[in-house]
């Protein structure tokens, strides 16, 4: 296997350090801020990933169809490292997480409502399986999505804005299958 570096691949890393030297800013890179300054949660920050979004680097790994650059993973790969390089937000779970999902196995009507949004970070996700007597433990959650019905407890998500979303329930009676489902931060949550 060949690890060299391609020329088109050195230009998009010197394209992405000169952009971040255009954009050197404390309130955006701070390294000593113990691997929280990956967290888009401040108002520059969210610009800052916004401006990512319009240069179409937050969607560079999916297919153009979904407004994405259909690029290989190295290209996501240089950027997050350049990002983290100096302490500044990471490309996050609406990219990754929640995008290729949705991209993957979502209705038309997902898709059409969130892709956009996740392109241009006009919203957050907060995967929500970090409950009680489980942690982050995905295999011990006990959220239950029932038809339209929210059943758990919720405990502190990283995104907190009203058109941010979280967070991973349970699908079925057994325990076994676990989806993304869409819901706002600020709706309602019921102990289960």
């Amino acid at each position: 296997m060949d690890f060299r570096v391609l020329r088109e691949q050195k230009a998009f890393q010197k394209e992405v350090e000169a952009f971040l030297d255009e954009h050197d800013d404390i309130d955006i890179f701070d390294v000593t801020a113990r691997n929280m300054a990956q967290i888009v949660d401040t108002p520059k920050r969210r610009a800052f990933m916004k401006e990512l979004g319009h240069k179409g680097w937050l969607g560079l790994t999916w297919p153009e169809q979904y407004g994405g650059k259909d690029s290989e993973g190295f290209y996501e790969y240089i950027l997050n490292e350049a990002l983290a390089g100096r302490g500044g937000p990471q490309i996050g779970k609406g990219v990754g997480i929640i995008g290729k999902t949705l991209i993957a196995h979502g209705s038309d009507f997902l898709k059409e409502k969130f892709l956009p949004m996740i392109l241009e970070n006009d919203v957050e996700f907060a995967v929500g399986y970090s409950e009680p007597n489980a942690g982050s433990d995905a295999a011990s959650m006990r959220l239950k999505g029932v038809k339209h019905t929210k059943r758990g407890r919720r405990r502190g998500l990283a995104a907190q804005r009203p058109e941010d979303h979280g967070p991973l329930p349970r699908t079925s009676p057994s325990g076994t299958g676990a989806a993304c489902a869409p819901i706002p931060t600020t709706s309602t949550w019921a102990s289960a």
